[in-house]
């Protein structure tokens, strides 16, 4: 999936409007109503992934944590792994910000799906995920805003 800005997505909603205003004359209710769905159908909660030759629509609360691999980021869930064709940064500007957390430069969690917290080496953390062995590291850069985050 080809990543896009919101903006421009309104930009030729906007135009694919005006070109079906001009075009039909009776411009049926119901054919506006569709369209005004279509338009507002912002899948606010959820994220479009790639499973091999399909995509998947992963809901947020599924999503344990993102990683990058590679110059990908990689969505784990409960479910398998997942690549989505967006950076962390991106990711990061795209999940609800209450709910996830940038713990390490190759690393966003999902807070409600923290198992365990353990201290490590310099005063930092290591977060296991609920239903995952795999261990996150909390760098020293985003210690502070993890205690605030998690309430220490």
């Amino acid at each position: 999936m080809k990543p896009f800005s919101e903006e421009r997505l309104d930009i030729t909603i906007q135009r694919l409007r005006k070109g079906c205003t001009h075009k039909l004359a009776s411009y049926d209710y119901n054919q506006e109503k569709m369209l005004d769905c279509f338009v507002n159908l912002k899948l606010m909660d959820k994220i479009a992934v790639w499973d091999q030759e399909k995509i998947k629509i992963i809901d947020f609360q599924e999503i344990l944590y993102v990683t990058v691999e590679g110059r990908q980021s990689v969505i784990i869930t409960e479910f398998g792994r997942f690549f989505v064709h967006l950076n962390l940064k991106e990711l990061e500007v795209k999940l609800p910000k209450e709910k996830f957390f940038r713990t390490h430069r190759a690393f966003i969690i999902n807070l409600e799906n923290i198992d365990e917290i353990s201290l490590w080496f310099n005063n930092t953390f290591v977060v296991r995920m609920k239903n995952c062995r795999d261990e996150i590291p909390v760098s020293r850069t985003f210690v502070k805003e993890f205690r605030n985050a998690i309430g220490l």
